[in-house]
């Protein structure tokens, strides 16, 4: 951002670290526009709407459970989100609820947490690596495709 800055470069940029966001206060060429969010209950609702200023806080895992993604990634997200969480509030004094986390406090997850592939994950890479498309009409890659699918 800072580089794209420098060179006067016009661009849009989307992130949800607040150390980037906070550029906007020392640089007038830098305007945070965040989506308007309707909170009700348990779920979020986008507006639809850009409002002035960064977002109260990043709602990646609620814009992937609204994309469709499945259940286990949704949880596996909420558990890294809060392991660090975690991280970051032991490892400061104080922090204010809404801080978001700093990409400079990111720590790699202690293995215990590191996610294990699923071994049917591992099988079809290893058949997709070897499916040979130079030697297969369109109907048997199809044909085999579907099959990878049934599997899974």
């Amino acid at each position: 951002l800072e580089e794209l800055l420098a060179k006067g470069a016009s661009f849009m940029f989307s992130t949800h670290y607040q150390e980037l966001t906070a550029i906007a206060q020392n640089n007038s060429r830098v305007q945070n526009r965040s989506m308007g969010v309707k909170k009700e209950k348990d779920k979020i609702f986008f507006e639809y709407v850009f409002k002035n200023g960064a977002a109260e806080k990043s709602y990646g895992i609620d814009v992937a459970r609204i994309a469709g993604l499945k259940d286990h990634v949704i949880r596996r997200a909420s558990e890294l989100l809060n392991f660090y969480e975690n991280e970051v509030q032991s490892s400061k004094s104080e922090i204010a609820p809404s801080s978001q986390l700093s990409f400079l406090d990111f720590k790699p997850a202690p293995a215990e947490v590191v996610y294990k592939t699923d071994p049917k994950i591992l099988e079809l890479v290893e058949k997709v690596k070897s499916f040979s498309t130079n030697q297969s009409s369109p109907l048997e890659a199809l044909n085999e495709i579907s099959k990878w699918q049934k599997n899974l």
